[in-house]
């Protein structure tokens, strides 16, 4: 675990050598909506409706039964598009590109 230093968010840190993470956003209720107080430009950093989380439903994951929302395919697509569980990308092809070259 580490706060970020590019937002207000924790990241976990599970791989040293390929930096593979996840990072966790403070989302707050506002209006019926969830919003955050910091933005980055990726296309997954958006609003969404406070129904996704009430209730939240088990699902596996990674080995683990974590607490999803509700209706996860929906939300998924709401925050990454449509077909991301059959076709995922990675969320800024962009660095993936500058990663790979030089």
């Amino acid at each position: 675990w580490e706060k970020a230093v590019e937002g207000d968010f924790f990241r976990v840190q599970y791989s040293e050598s390929n930096h593979l993470h996840v990072d966790l956003w403070p989302f707050y209720p506002r209006n019926g909506v969830m919003t955050k107080d910091t933005w980055l430009d990726h296309r997954q950093d958006v609003e969404f409706p406070e129904h996704f989380l009430q209730p939240l439903v088990p699902l596996s994951f990674a080995g683990f039964v974590a607490q999803a929302p509700n209706n996860y395919r929906r939300f998924l697509e709401l925050k990454f598009g449509p077909g991301v569980i059959e076709n995922p990308e990675y969320p800024n092809p962009s660095l993936l590109r500058l990663a790979g070259s030089g």
